[in-house]
């Protein structure tokens, strides 16, 4: 009993460490998700202003190693309430990146793809950082050929 208890609070505590952190992705990615959908056009223009609910419905998180590099990802279910009378649901896919996607189903039976573009940078990554800003750039070299003399090409 000695050598089993301190092991079972120690599990215990690290359980209930990670639970919160967890609960703070959660809202951090919600809060972050409330904010696009309540700008996003087709979700206005089908629900009106939108109500999201603090509680999600469903949720799921995973972490992924490969080859020492671990990926989190969690999965949201919210409901959403709309002032001309709609509701729906909306499910949200986010990572360590922040956002992946948001997409509200009416119950009017309508698939809305929620816009990221509103932001540029995201507000919810939820561990690490992104170091890379500039990651959207291609390197190129133009090679101009002489049609005059085939033999010779230039490069500029």
């Amino acid at each position: 009993g000695r050598i089993i208890t301190p092991l079972m609070t120690s599990a215990l505590s690290g359980m209930a460490e990670s639970l919160q952190q967890q609960q703070g992705q959660v809202q951090s990615v919600l809060s972050e998700a409330t904010m696009y959908i309540q700008k996003d056009v087709a979700v206005t223009q089908a629900l009106g202003q939108v109500q999201v609910s603090t509680s999600p419905m469903s949720q799921s998180s995973s972490t992924t190693s490969i080859n020492g590099q671990s990926q989190s990802r969690i999965e949201l279910a919210v409901a959403v309430q709309g002032s001309i009378g709609g509701n729906g649901v909306a499910q949200i896919s986010a990572t360590d990146q922040g956002i992946q996607q948001i997409v509200v189903q009416t119950s009017m039976g309508r698939s809305i793809n929620v816009s990221l573009l509103q932001q540029q940078q995201s507000t919810s990554r939820f561990s690490g950082s992104n170091n890379n800003l500039d990651d959207n750039v291609v390197e190129a070299e133009i090679i101009e050929k002489n049609t005059n003399n085939p033999n010779k090409d230039s490069k500029r």
